[in-house]
């Protein structure tokens, strides 16, 4: 009896071998691929949601020097008087407060605001009736740029009126 060698078609060890370190290789350029993609993706996301954020203070900010009747400044608040409501805004450092029924909060970094009344600088700490605002000044600090921004609000001589108790009528 005789044994007879059946040559199969199969791969050579040399080739299995050559064959798993180009799909290792492969595999290593795609994950690196993957990493970079999403790192890319997740630094966009982020910035867009600062932008975000600040584009939407900057919109809310203007309809309330418009919609304002009266803006003053007490004790470091701006506080836009409306015909039937009022809004504070409270200026930090790495935020920004924005009531107005409900509380909004902005996590920007800004400078301290500058205002003015008539071109004279306000002063936070004064009271009574010297405290009107219509020029606002702020810095904003956004993927560490500065973007100023003013804010001017043109008053109608019925808003600055207020009558004295001691007038005739």
């Amino acid at each position: 009896m005789q044994t007879r060698h059946i040559k199969l078609p199969a791969f050579t060890i040399m080739e299995t071998i050559l064959v798993m370190v180009v799909t290792a290789i492969l595999i290593g350029f795609s994950y690196s691929a993957y990493l970079l993609i999403s790192r890319s993706y997740q630094s966009f996301n982020t910035k867009n949601k600062h932008m975000m954020t600040v584009l939407q203070l900057d919109k809310l900010l203007k309809k309330d020097f418009i919609q304002a009747r009266l803006i003053t400044l007490e004790d470091r608040h701006l506080i836009f008087h409306g015909d039937s409501m009022v809004t504070d805004y409270e200026f930090q450092p790495d935020y920004i407060l924005r009531t107005r029924g409900l509380t909004d909060t902005f996590y920007v970094q800004s400078t301290a605001p500058v205002t003015a009344f008539e071109e004279l600088r306000s002063d936070s700490t004064q009271t009574g009736s010297d405290n009107t605002v219509d020029d606002l000044q702020l810095t904003v600090f956004l993927q560490k740029q500065k973007i100023p921004y003013h804010y001017h609000k043109l008053y109608s001589s019925e808003n600055l009126f207020q009558p004295s108790t001691d007038a005739i009528h």
